[in-house]
């Protein structure tokens, strides 16, 4: 019995650490951080297969503080560009 413990922990052990997605109460898939995020965004596209809505990017949500994948595209940041006036 303790030599198969003792197996397993070894084998447990031996596994390269992987980050797991869980679901959180926002509902959508959650990663601790943006690096298991982004590994996760490499996983999916070195499948190859194309989706009709495959994840582009990763981003923070300040509802869970984890982060998620989207298909949507990055949106330019209007507020750090100065906006344009115009006088009459």
């Amino acid at each position: 019995m303790l030599h198969q413990r003792m197996i397993r922990a070894a084998q447990r052990a031996s596994r390269p650490f992987r980050y797991r997605a869980v679901r959180r109460s926002c509902g959508k898939t959650w990663f601790v951080d943006r690096i298991a995020a982004d590994l996760a965004l490499a996983r999916i596209r070195s499948q190859g297969v194309a989706r009709a809505k495959d994840p582009l990017r990763s981003y923070h949500c300040p509802r869970c503080h984890g982060w998620h994948l989207t298909s949507a595209p990055a949106r330019r940041d209007h507020s750090v560009a100065p906006k344009a006036t115009r006088r009459h």
